[in-house]
């Protein structure tokens, strides 16, 4: 999916079933309001969205790979669902520091996060991660907002700094069965001064 020329205001798309990729810069525009992806889905473009004015969005499962900056300066983004059970992304997707996004929601079969997804997500204040969960990705949750956090049994690798300079991060319960950690997964920063 590709889109050319000039997009009307308050914009509504929504994918055909059977579209694999999204190409780059495909929908960044301020007139898309609102976007739905198809299950088919299986790769979004570098800036795919970014600029636009969507409030939500719903990553599918079968999303492999998402492009930097797809959903940089999407400044009404509010609401997201990640159902991608093994998703791969290159660099940040979201901006870093992202004041809107204030929840955040794992699909049942999501095995792994990737690197730097909520990232400085200051409003983001609890997530609930599914028993589904393996890996947690390089700094996934570093310097967002959450207050508690509840970690998986199946849980068996969690990356560098993942939940790193989380200021307001008060409880943490770690039913993870057999975890490997990168150094400093919960850091400086982190239990008030931990």
């Amino acid at each position: 999916v590709g889109y050319k020329g000039e997009m009307p205001e308050n914009t509504v798309v929504d994918v055909k079933e059977g579209t694999t990729t999204i190409a780059e810069h495909a929908l960044s525009h301020p007139n898309l309001v609102r976007v739905t992806l198809p299950e088919s889905l299986k790769e979004i473009g570098k800036s795919a969205f970014q600029g636009s004015s969507i409030t939500s969005v719903t990553i599918p499962e079968n999303v492999e790979n998402i492009g930097a900056y797809a959903f940089w300066e999407c400044s009404n983004l509010k609401t997201v669902t990640w159902n991608a059970i093994d998703c791969k992304t290159k660099d940040d997707i979201f901006m870093y520091g992202n004041y809107n996004i204030e929840s955040f929601i794992f699909g049942n079969k999501v095995k792994s996060i990737p690197d730097k997804l909520c990232q400085g997500f200051e409003n983001l204040t609890q997530i609930e991660l599914p028993s589904s969960i393996e890996t947690i990705g390089v700094q996934a949750f570093a310097a967002s907002g959450l207050q508690s956090l509840v970690i998986p049994a199946n849980v068996s690798y969690i990356g560098r700094g993942a939940f790193g300079f989380c200021e307001n991060l008060k409880t943490l319960t770690w039913n993870a069965v057999n975890c490997r950690t990168d150094a400093c997964a919960i850091d400086e920063g982190t239990f008030e001064g931990y």
